[in-house]
């Protein structure tokens, strides 16, 4: 249907005998403005075309580009081997889907946007308050009015787990060993007494885990309670401001106290 269209607009002058007119023909719309030959054309038009290329980089750029460029193609074909009808359609297929994809990229970036921000106003609530978050140093203010919770995680079985928690002169203040443990996350609680039931004295401590199964030491993380200071917006999504410790996602705070 395209190619009628397309052979009907067009003509060809009569050549006397021996002439070259390869270079003359022209359209029947071109009657009123001298004809343009077919190379001038089409290089008029790839230069109106992708004059603003480099300022054009979105999908209605490219398809403006792309119709200017397919337009200045038909108008210049050479009629006695015009465009298919199939390379037409193929070409406008392309960069519909160019369009396609420009556009769902749009929406999920419009998503995670949203997605990221939501996840910002919800752990703005979790300001003040205290969480087990990955670390080994927390502030213990002497309290005897109730116990100190701590965590850790196995990155597989162990068949022991010892925890030590040591005040700021290097000394052991209490020890505990935890048998037959799966892989994952185990928590506990300290009264805040040494191994002989004496309260120990307010300051930053430090929890260490020593995990074995069958004397094969096994990987593992210790999880300290500390108070969430801030919330940071990063490229990466929201971080959890702590103090004693490095900001972490909301997703590694793995309990409110």
């Amino acid at each position: 249907m395209m190619l009628k269209s397309l052979t009907g607009v067009m003509s060809w002058p009569t050549a006397a005998k021996g002439e070259d007119t390869s270079k003359n023909y022209k359209t029947v719309d071109d009657d009123n403005t001298g004809g343009v030959t077919a190379s001038a054309g089409l290089m008029d038009g790839v230069k109106n075309a992708t004059a603003n290329i480099n300022d054009e980089s979105t999908a209605d750029g490219t398809e403006d580009r792309f119709l200017k460029l397919l337009v200045a193609q038909m108008r210049n074909q050479d009629p006695m081997n015009p465009m298919e009808n199939a390379e037409v359609t193929s070409q406008l297929a392309q960069i519909s889907t160019v369009r396609g994809i420009e556009s769902m990229n749009k929406s999920m970036a419009a998503f995670t946007a949203s997605a990221a921000q939501n996840t910002a106003l919800a752990s703005v609530s979790m300001i003040g308050k205290k969480v087990l978050a990955p670390g080994e140093k927390f502030e213990f203010d002497g309290s005897q009015k109730g116990d100190t919770r701590l965590g850790f995680e196995l990155n597989a079985k162990a068949s022991t787990a010892r925890v030590d928690i040591s005040n700021e002169r290097g000394e052991i203040v209490y020890s505990h060993t935890l048998e037959n443990l799966e892989a994952g996350a185990h928590s506990l609680a300290w009264d805040g007494k040494d191994a002989n039931g004496r309260p120990v004295a307010a300051g930053m401590m430090r929890m260490s885990v020593t995990a074995l199964d069958d004397r094969v030491a096994v990987e593992s993380k210790t999880l300290v309670p500390v108070t969430v200071t801030g919330v940071a917006q990063t490229s990466t999504g929201a971080m959890l401001e702590l103090d004693h410790a490095k900001p972490v996602s909301p997703a590694e705070a793995r309990l409110i106290i």
